[in-house]
C-alpha cells in the first residue's frame, strides 16, 4: 500500500511538472502562478461552500431517521476535492472540481460506494441485525435479558444480544449489553 501510494504521489507531480512548464513558458510564469493560486483559493471557497450544503443534508437526513451514506460520501469528496485544489496542478485542478460540482461528483460517488461495498464483503467484518439503522428499532430488534437466566454456566442470551450480569463465557460473535440498570 505504502509503495502504491509513493507511486501514485511520484507520477501526479512529474505528471504536473510536465504540464506546468510548457504552461509556463506559452502563458508566461507570472500568469501560471496567478493561474494556480486562484484555482487554489477558489477551490476552498467552493469546498467550503459543498461542505457546509452537504453537513446541512446530513443533519436533516439524521434528523429524519435515514442514514446519509451519500451525503457522508459526498462529504469524504468534498474534503478530498478540497486537499487537490490546494495542491498546485492542472490534473489535481480538474480532479478537485470534478469532485466538488455535484453533477460531476456523482459517478465518483457510485465508484467510491460500490468499491467499499465490495471490499466490505471481502473482509471479515460481521454485521449484527438490529444494530444498524437509526429511528425507533423494531419489536424484533428489542430484547430484554436483564433479568431471565436458568443456567449458571452461560449468560442469558436471546438473539446473540448477551446480558453482562450473568457469569458464564462468551462465544466469539457475542454482541455484549454493557447497559445497566442503575
Amino acid at each position: 500500500m505504502l509503495a502504491r501510494l509513493f507511486f501514485i504521489f511520484s507520477f501526479v507531480t512529474l505528471l504536473e511538472l510536465a504540464i506546468l512548464m510548457p504552461l509556463g513558458a506559452w502563458m508566461g510564469w507570472f500568469w501560471t502562478l496567478v493561474l494556480v493560486f486562484t484555482t487554489g483559493f477558489l477551490g476552498a471557497a467552493l469546498a467550503k461552500q459543498e461542505g457546509l450544503r452537504v453537513m446541512l443534508q446530513v443533519k436533516k437526513e439524521f434528523s429524519e431517521g435515514k442514514m446519509p451514506t451519500d451525503a457522508m460520501v459526498d462529504g469524504l469528496l468534498i474534503l478530498t476535492a478540497g486537499l487537490l485544489l490546494m495542491t498546485p496542478g492542472v490534473v489535481t485542478d480538474v480532479v478537485g472540481f470534478s469532485l466538488l460540482i455535484p453533477l460531476t461528483r456523482i459517478p465518483f460517488r457510485t465508484q467510491l460506494i460500490k468499491y467499499s461495498k465490495q471490499r466490505f464483503k471481502e473482509s471479515d467484518m460481521n454485521v449484527v441485525p438490529g444494530f444498524s439503522g437509526f429511528g425507533s428499532p423494531d419489536v424484533s430488534d428489542i430484547y430484554d435479558v436483564s433479568t431471565s437466566s436458568t443456567s449458571t454456566n452461560k449468560p442469558a442470551s436471546i438473539g446473540g444480544l448477551i446480558d453482562m450480569t450473568q457469569s458464564g463465557s462468551f462465544n466469539n460473535g457475542d454482541v455484549i449489553d454493557i447497559t445497566s440498570d442503575s
